[in-house]
C-alpha cells in the first residue's frame, strides 16, 4: 500500500514539476508510411521540435483538431505536430528525416529494482509530503490531506522557481544615479 502512495505522489509531481534536470534532447526517424511517431519513454512535455535538415526546420506545436483541419494528403516536410498518446503530424513525411526533440522527461520511477532517482537524492521531502498527502486523502483525513498537499505544492513551486532563476541568474539590479548637488 505504501508503494501505491509513492507511485501516485510521483505521478502527481510530474504534472507540475518542470526543472532543468528533466530536460533532454532526443532524436527519432520520421516514418514515411504514416503521420505518427511514438512518444519517447518517460515523456512529460515537449519544448521544441525540429527536422535535422540544412537549414533546421522547426515543427510547430498545434492542436489535434487543427491538424485534421489542415487536411494535408500530399507528403512533405511536416510543419505542425500535436501530442496525444503519440506524436501526430499534419502530413506524412516525404523522407525519413531525423526529428530532434527537446523535451521534459520524467525521472525513472521508483521500484524494488530502482530505489533512488533525482527526487530521492535531491528533493526527498517532495515525495515524502506527496505520499503523506495521498495517504491522508486515502483515509479521508481532510485536515492532514490539505496540510501535506500544501507542503508538497509549496516545495514544488519553490523548486520550479529556484531552477528557473538558476537557468538565467538573477535579474540585473536597476541603478539610479542621482546627480550630486
Amino acid at each position: 500500500m505504501l508503494g501505491d502512495f509513492i507511485t501516485i505522489a510521483e505521478a502527481e509531481t510530474y504534472n507540475i514539476l518542470r526543472i532543468r534536470a528533466m530536460e533532454t534532447r532526443e532524436t527519432a526517424t520520421m516514418p514515411t508510411d504514416d503521420r505518427y511517431l511514438a512518444l519517447p519513454d518517460r515523456f512529460a512535455e515537449m519544448r521544441k521540435m525540429q527536422l535535422d535538415t540544412a537549414p533546421r526546420h522547426d515543427i510547430i506545436s498545434a492542436t489535434l483538431e487543427s491538424l485534421g483541419e489542415l487536411g494535408n494528403t500530399v507528403p512533405g516536410k511536416p510543419l505542425f505536430f500535436a501530442v496525444t498518446s503519440q506524436l501526430n503530424f499534419d502530413r506524412k513525411s516525404d523522407s525519413a528525416y531525423t526529428v530532434v526533440m527537446w523535451l521534459y522527461k520524467k525521472f525513472a520511477a521508483l521500484s524494488d529494482s530502482n530505489t533512488s532517482n533525482f527526487m530521492t537524492t535531491t528533493q526527498p521531502h517532495i515525495l515524502l509530503w506527496g505520499s503523506m498527502w495521498q495517504f491522508y486523502d486515502y483515509i479521508e483525513d481532510d485536515k492532514n490531506s490539505q496540510k501535506y498537499e500544501a507542503k508538497w505544492r509549496g516545495a514544488i513551486d519553490r523548486l520550479n522557481k529556484s531552477d528557473k532563476k538558476g537557468r538565467f541568474g538573477p535579474a540585473p539590479a536597476a541603478r539610479s544615479e542621482r546627480p550630486t548637488p
